[in-house]
């Protein structure tokens, strides 16, 4: 503790001490504003109470001792939001990293994992009503039939279980009711395609209620391919349904039954890679290649397989001549018990979860086999969980195990070629991997007085992990032929490829509310994410970095909750330092992925504010600020440097601004929703060429709200702002692997919301 105590005063005492005053000041100063004769009751036209379970139970947002972001449905279908990585132009300090719909790597607070590779579990937990998402291969999906989505910031392991070490995102959908509802819009996209979704649901008997949603979006491709013979990259073509049943019949029980699938049909999602020339020229790592660099001897500007950029083509456009594929299957089928006895509920949530996947991609967006890359995954999951919460008055209280099976079947193949250089290579991994953990935990919230409660809550968990691993690979260079066969497995390595490992998370903080509009909040968390294994599909192959051991990560948090004005301004903030102890750092060196343990802290903070100043009128914004410091990174060179986290930028926010005025027998609503942020970078290696530039995107809408209908008109990316959600150094190639979000397109929804 005292050597954390001197690293803090050393790295940003200062900075957050000054950061905790600017939120903790004020905050003090409207608690005094506050302590006069109560106000009378809030005006209909306030702010509406938003109600979350971020403590696994239903609270309203302002008395949640957690820095949380909810969004409604009405929030994500007012921006025509349809995909689940939407959200981060919502969500301060969130970001996402994704090559296609294949791999979906969230970051918050800069916590996160960017390997690709379907076998690693998240630092930031993604769950689908109580369903916990074990691969990056399922965090990317169709929005349907949304109550709301939640986001947890900081570590949340004692309550949501494994590796939520940078925080959870619930995605929480419409359940049945025993009054009659309908929900439905469809979307149509400038830029070609469109989405469509609807929910029912309503009153079976008078114990049984049911609801149904489907969805189906299709969109067309955003980078043009100048292969006649192959189609746009980027398109999407999804389908998903979800049935859930609720039967009541008692007062004291509840049973919850839940059946999901989703299907992405062989699109062209992948792909769509804008080719950029780059050479390993810095510490190996990346840099632009200038027309004048004739740096592999192919000629000036020429890259290794004796390929130039058409000077012709755009940001938007490349020339594949492999066509790219994905398709994936999901099926989720979950049971939750709700038996209510005396004064304590017993809680059991059964899932099980199964998902196949294939995917190829042309990786160098030229007509020449430079490199392609295509992973199959056969996964399956089943959890088990039961628990019991009580609430004595003074004393609330839940308690637990928990219970995952995690079985995957990988396989991935690659070519990576230097045609003018006459090197060839082709690798094939293949691989199983067994996860089984079991865990038990508790937290309760104690009333030491009326205005001060004390939580503090602990989970034990133990996992098990084995990995069966082989890679075949072939390289020829100059016509002379090597093959290399890598096998791991427990009987070479009974002591590397069978890992145990022994997690332990817990919390303890107070919170304090002088009155019962402020709350004041301060905490130390423990979170951990389990350790792993590498499965590179190019050699040459380091047996014993296969494996990497766990991540601990010390959260500091203090934070605020107020609501002001008669309800109609929040201001929410918190202020944090995390201490990162064998951080999992990924890095792809001479084209072989690793992940390796390294020291790292973070400090920063969020500030989040929504205001409705005159009826009509609604105001919100979030800011977040971040610092963060890798240690003792590899560079492709054998030396090593201090780097910041990938994807944590210094400052990013977002904000929106809307007004709504009656229009005849309907209201009219005009809304604007912008973003920044600062410049990045995509990996903690930070090669010239990840390293992203500030930006700042806007979107607008106009809405006509005659109930039960509304019809919508939207612009994203008003203006036209060109910005990467990946990039990743393949220098060693010749190129750099880069993907820009969609350029700037319109449409329009109608939508109908009857009964909620």
């Amino acid at each position: 503790m005292s050597k954390l105590k001197n690293r803090l005063c050393r790295r940003g005492s200062s900075s957050l001490g000054a950061l905790a005053m600017v939120m903790v000041f004020p905050a003090a100063a409207l608690a005094q504003q506050t302590e006069e004769p109560a106000a009378a009751p809030a005006p209909a036209q306030g702010i509406q109470e938003i109600v979350v379970t971020a403590q696994r139970r239903e609270e309203n947002l302002q008395k949640v001792p957690v820095s949380v972001t909810a969004l409604s449905g009405s929030d994500l279908q007012a921006r025509a939001i349809v995909d689940s990585t939407d959200i981060v132009k919502l969500v301060p300090a969130l970001k996402y990293n994704a090559y296609s719909p294949s791999t979906t790597v969230y970051n918050l607070r800069g916590v996160s994992q960017n390997d690709y590779s379907d076998q690693l579990e998240p630092p930031v937990a993604v769950y689908q009503d109580d369903s916990y998402l074990s691969s990056m291969a399922t965090a990317g999906f169709p929005l349907f039939d949304i109550e709301r989505v939640e986001v947890l910031r900081g570590p949340q392991g004692t309550l949501f279980g494994r590796n939520a070490t940078g925080g959870a995102i619930q995605y929480i959908s419409r359940k049945p009711t025993n009054d009659f509802s309908l929900n439905a819009s469809a979307t149509w996209f400038s830029d070609g395609g469109y989405a469509t979704e609807i929910g029912a649901g309503g009153p079976v008997s008078d114990t049984l209620a049911a609801r149904f949603a489907i969805a189906r979006v299709q969109r067309d491709g955003f980078v043009k391919s100048n292969n006649p013979a192959i189609g746009d990259s980027g398109e999407t073509d999804q389908f998903a349904g979800r049935v859930q049943l609720l039967w009541k019949p008692t007062p004291n029980l509840k049973v919850l039954l839940r059946a999901m699938r989703s299907r992405d049909d062989n699109s062209i999602a992948g792909g769509t890679y804008t080719y950029t020339p780059a050479v390993p020229a810095d510490h190996g790592r990346g840099v632009t290649q200038s027309p004048t660099d004739d740096f592999w001897g192919t000629g000036p500007g020429v890259d290794p397989n004796g390929y130039v950029k058409p000077a012709s083509y755009g940001l938007y456009e490349n020339n594949n001549n492999i066509p790219s594929v994905f398709s994936r299957t999901i099926q989720a089928y979950t049971g939750r018990i709700d038996w209510s006895v005396g004064d304590v509920t017993i809680i059991s949530i059964t899932d099980y979860q199964r998902m196949r996947k294939f995917y190829r991609e042309d990786c160098d967006g030229t007509p020449l086999n430079g490199c392609i890359f295509s992973p199959r995954t056969n996964l399956r999951q089943f959890s088990q969980e039961i628990r019991a919460e009580g609430d004595t008055g003074s004393l609330r209280w839940v308690a637990g195990v928990n219970y995952i099976d995690i079985d995957g079947h990988y396989q991935s193949h690659a070519e990576y070629n230097l045609i003018a250089l006459d090197y060839f290579s082709t690798g094939d991994s293949d691989y199983s991997i067994r996860t089984k953990s079991p865990s038990v935990f508790a937290q309760g919230t104690y009333a030491l007085t009326d205005k001060l409660k004390l939580t503090a809550g602990a989970r034990y968990t133990r996992d098990k992990k084995t990995d069966d691993y082989r890679l075949d690979f072939t390289s020829v260079s100059g016509g002379v032929t090597d093959n290399q066969v890598v096998l791991f497995n427990p009987s070479l390595y009974p002591n590397d490829a069978r890992k145990r490992y022994n997690l332990y998370s817990g919390k303890i903080q107070l919170d304090y509310s002088p009155t019962d509009d402020i709350m004041l909040f301060a905490g130390v968390t423990r979170g951990t994410k389990s350790g792993n294994f590498s499965a590179p599909v190019s050699a040459p192959v380091v047996v014993s970095r296969l494996p990497h051991g766990p991540e601990v990560l010390w959260s500091y948090e203090t934070g605020f909750k107020s609501k002001l004005l008669d309800n109609r301004l929040l201001i929410n903030g918190t202020a944090f330092y995390y201490d990162y102890q064998n951080y999992q750092a990924f890095s792809l060196i001479d084209l072989v992925q690793t992940i390796s343990n390294h020291d790292a802290w973070v400090y920063g903070g969020e500030l989040e504010i929504t205001a409705v100043p005159v009826e009509g009128l609604n105001i919100s914004g979030g800011l977040s600020y971040l610092k963060s410091k890798v240690k003792g990174i590899g560079l492709p060179d054998g030396t090593t440097t201090d780097s910041r986290l990938p994807q944590a930028p210094r400052l990013s926010g977002n904000a929106s601004i809307s007004y709504t005025l009656p229009v005849g027998s309907g209201d009219l609503t005009a809304r604007l929703d912008g973003t920044f942020t600062s410049g990045f970078c995509f990996s903690v290696v930070c090669a010239p060429v990840e390293r992203e530039k500030a930006y700042q995107t806007l979107d607008a809408s106009l809405s006509y709200k005659f109930d039960p209908f509304t019809l919508t008109a939207f612009a994203k990316n008003v203006t036209a702002e060109k910005y990467r959600t990946y990039a990743l150094d393949v220098s060693s190639l010749g190129f750099l692997e880069s993907i820009y979000t969609r350029p700037r397109y319109y449409g329009v929804t109608l939508s109908v919301n009857y009964g909620r």
